[in-house]
This record gives structure tokens, C-alpha cells and sequence, in this order.
């Protein structure tokens, strides 16, 4: 073999392994893309998605009769208030923005907790007890509401961490 031929084999390898490498990263993309699409797929589910169409409409029923409300006290307040036309039209179209705005809001946050689940009712209100609830604490005692910082202090037992302490020689037995 001649070094020429030698060198034309070398760069035909190069190509082709450029080629396979092209090739390698292309499938690793559609693979990827093909793993996102299912995970989309598998997130559609029926009963969610009539369960928001449901709210959604019952939404749009309920800003157009509160709408349609509305526009009627401000027909009726805006004569007593001597507003023009166009005020009274650019406020109502704030207003309705607003109110569009608030329920867009209202029923984002329903569907994040419908999406949640319904929490546990373990993790719901569970407050840790109270330090002095068991009757044990670590430091200095909390004060009783009949108790002042400058009077003597009534007799407690003494505190341990564990096991009791031995009754003390000066206790009388």
C-alpha cells in the first residue's frame, strides 16, 4: 500500500466516522424530543381537561352577568355624575380587565390545586405541640401569668433530661 492510498483509506474513515457521529446525535435528539412528547401525552387527561372547560365556561357566564350588571349601575350612575361617554366606556374597560385579570388568577390557582390533590389532613393544620405541653423543657421555665420576674420563685422540681434524678440526702424519707 502506498502512502497516498494510505492517506485517501485515512480521510474516507474520517468522513464516515464524522457521519456516525452526525448521525448518533441526531437520533439522542429525536429520542429526546420523542420522551417529551410522550411525557406531554401522558399529562392529558380527560377528566381534568372537561373539569376546566366546566369552570370555564361557568366563569364566562359568570362576567357576563356581572358584567351586564355592572354596566347597567354605571349607566344609571354615570347620568347622575354628569361622566362622558368615553370616561365611562374607558373605565368600564379597565374595570372589566381587572375583573378578567381576578378571576384568570382565581381559577389558575384552583387548577394548580385540583392538579395537587387533595392534601392529607395529617399535613394540613398538624402544628408541632407546644414546648411545655409534655411537661418536660430544656432551660428556664416559662412563667405562669400569676407569676412575676421580681418575686420569689415557687418550688418546681428540678429538671433532667432522661431519668429522674435520685432523691437528694436532705429530703426527708
Amino acid at each position: 500500500m502506498s502512502p497516498e492510498e494510505f492517506e485517501r483509506l485515512k480521510e474516507q474513515e474520517k468522513a464516515h466516522l464524522r457521519q456516525l457521529r452526525d448521525l448518533k446525535a441526531q437520533h439522542r435528539d429525536v429520542q429526546r424530543k420523542k420522551s417529551i412528547f410522550d411525557a406531554l401525552l401522558g399529562m392529558s387527561r380527560p377528566d381534568i381537561d372537561s373539569t376546566h372547560d366546566e369552570q370555564v365556561g361557568k366563569l364566562m357566564q359568570d362576567a357576563a352577568y356581572s358584567e351586564a350588571r355592572l354596566d347597567l349601575a354605571m349607566e344609571s350612575a354615570g347620568t347622575a355624575t354628569g361622566e362622558t361617554a368615553a370616561e365611562r366606556s374607558a373605565r368600564e374597560a379597565e374595570e372589566r380587565a381587572a375583573l378578567q385579570r381576578a378571576e384568570a388568577d382565581a381559577l389558575v390557582r384552583q387548577m394548580k390545586q385540583d392538579l395537587q390533590g387533595p392534601m392529607e389532613p395529617s399535613t394540613r393544620g398538624a402544628a408541632a405541640p407546644a414546648a411545655g405541653a409534655s411537661g418536660k423543657s430544656i432551660g428556664r421555665a416559662v412563667m405562669d401569668e400569676e407569676e412575676t420576674p421580681g418575686a420569689a420563685p415557687p418550688e418546681r422540681e428540678a429538671k433532667t433530661l432522661g431519668r429522674p434524678a435520685p432523691p437528694s440526702s436532705d429530703a426527708p424519707s
